[in-house]
């Protein structure tokens, strides 16, 4: 009997509602529970005092090696820009995937890079890795539902050799 007198306890706190789940004790806006860590909607996210700053430069930065990666004449200039020394990246935009495969191929053939590792993506893009002399790049194609297709592009310099 002593055994059954304990278990009935126990199973009345196993049925207690989770705090907020509509119990007489859902915490209000200002209670110490949302103090600190949640909004006075009762969320546990605060929301963001500014959103990132993510405007697109339509431009190649300064010191882009445009003499070891040069972007074709013609070619839209997505976003660019430079991820720290060495390291740059340009995407470029096309309105369908033949314009994207000829762009492709162009970029290969104006730079002299040799392409390896290639791979179709599961979005039904392609990635490879490109390199020529001065220069390994990281490419792949990004095709979105309106047929248009982003061409991304991570250039970096090899390190230096011993």
């Amino acid at each position: 009997m002593a055994v059954l007198c304990l278990s009935v306890p126990l199973a009345f706190t196993a049925c207690a509602p989770e705090p907020g789940a509509g119990g007489a004790s859902q915490d209000k806006p200002g209670n110490s529970s949302t103090k600190g860590g949640g909004d006075s909607s009762g969320s546990s996210w605060s929301k963001p005092k500014h959103e990132p700053d993510i405007t697109k430069q339509k431009t190649l930065p300064k010191g882009f090696p445009t003499e070891a990666f040069a972007v074709p004449k013609g070619a839209t200039i997505d976003d660019a820009g430079e991820r720290g020394p060495g390291v740059w990246f340009v995407v470029l935009s096309t309105k369908d995937r033949a314009a994207a495969d000829a762009l492709w191929a162009e970029v290969i053939s104006t730079n002299g890079f040799a392409e390896q590792d290639a791979a179709e993506t599961p979005e039904g893009g392609r990635s490879a890795t490109l390199s020529n002399t001065r220069l390994t790049v990281q490419a792949l194609t990004l095709p979105s539902e309106g047929g248009a297709v982003l061409l991304s592009y991570d250039l970096s310099t090899p390190p230096p050799s011993e």
